[in-house]
């Protein structure tokens, strides 16, 4: 796909001033574009050859910071034009009322400060959406405390797609997934640390929650590598309002 624009194994992942995302914007979408800061003008320009979607931002005078006002707007815009006719709730949305997955998109909204691991208000909100609906439900959140990606599986599992915010294949990913339990265990199982192994999250974390409330939080991160394979560490059971958010994050950091 685009040969002459990009070439994934290559050291720069770019060519020709272009970048290509990859369920970035939108999932198992492929998104063409550039962004750039010049001379105070903060510009980006994205596009979807599929169906022409497009997002384009403009500024003077500014100046792009991983996080802040132009940031935000920036992923918004992006999110809104490319997920176009859409649903943003991904996974098993089988029995669940139009009404409560247009609620659940107001997730892509919150705004989290980047030293939270498991921002509050947003356990919150995940483990009352598991309540009325009695199934797992994951939340991908960048470094930067953008929403990514919400999904919903089914009372034991959920997927987990792949969302690679950084080039090389060698190193984290750039993404943390937060996921929900509705039995109330908040143990991470063999599967989650497969996924935490395979997909190379910064983190993976389980919540376990009795009616709409969490009960409790497990963290995993990779350490050293065995045999090539990075290990899971994992973290204690944690009460969910002693969750060590400023030490996970810093664990975070390669």
């Amino acid at each position: 796909e685009y040969p002459e624009l990009y070439e994934p194994q290559g050291k720069s992942g770019r060519g020709l001033g272009m970048a290509i995302t990859r369920g970035v914007f939108r999932r198992n979408a492929t998104i063409v574009g550039h962004q750039g800061v010049a001379y105070g003008a903060v510009c980006e320009a994205w596009l979807n050859p599929e169906d022409g979607a497009a997002a384009i931002l403009l500024t003077n005078g500014a100046k792009m910071r991983s996080t802040g006002a132009l940031q935000t707007a920036s992923r918004r815009c992006s999110i809104s034009l490319t997920n176009k006719g859409e649903n943003m709730i991904h996974g098993n949305l089988e029995g669940i009322r139009a009404q409560l997955i247009k609620e659940m998109e107001s997730l892509y909204a919150l705004e989290f400060d980047g030293e939270y691991f498991a921002p509050p208000e947003l356990v919150a909100a995940m483990s009352r959406y598991t309540g009325i609906i009695r199934r797992e439900i994951s939340v991908y959140i960048s470094r930067d405390g953008d929403v990514l990606d919400v999904s919903i599986g089914d009372s034991g599992s959920v997927p987990l797609p792949e969302v690679r915010l950084r080039r090389s294949l060698d190193r984290l990913c750039g993404v943390r997934c937060l996921h929900t339990h509705p039995d109330g265990n908040p143990e991470l199982s063999d599967v989650d640390l497969n996924a935490l192994v395979k997909l190379r999250f910064d983190a993976i974390a389980a919540i376990g929650v009795l009616g709409d409330k969490a009960t409790g939080i497990q963290a995993a991160f990779l350490g050293e590598r065995e045999n090539g394979v990075p290990t899971p560490q994992e973290t204690a059971l944690v009460p969910i309002n002693r969750i060590p958010q400023a030490e996970w994050m810093a664990r975070i950091e390669e």
